[in-house]
């Protein structure tokens, strides 16, 4: 599968995923546009000691013409020198709590 990954206006990049990976990302919008709803929820990045910078990141999932969104409810909180930078893969490849080490396999 290709797929188009952006962030934003941060950071935009097209790789190939793994049909694993892809898959488990198909059946994320799917779910999330089987219904038109309004979900909210509260997200905290907690505190850490001497680190100001911190950023909330979300996926979505865009269709090429950036027309439809999905919103995915997979976030993570990245700190210090990572604030800025997205996450360096999909949601569900990541290892680590800030999305900066990934699984093997992820990209084909």
């Amino acid at each position: 599968m290709e797929a188009s990954v952006s962030f934003l206006d941060f950071f935009s990049a097209g790789s190939k995923m793994s049909q694993e990976y892809a898959q488990s990302i198909t059946e994320d919008v799917k779910s999330t546009q089987a219904y038109s709803t309004t979900y909210s929820y509260s997200l905290t990045c907690s505190n850490k000691a001497g680190i100001y910078d911190v950023g909330l990141w979300q996926w979505v999932t865009s269709t090429n013409d950036m027309k439809d969104s999905v919103y995915s409810i997979h976030t993570v909180c990245r700190y210090g020198e990572n604030y800025n930078t997205p996450p360096a893969c999909p949601w569900n490849a990541c290892l680590d709590g800030e999305c900066t080490t990934c699984a093997e396999g992820w990209m084909a």
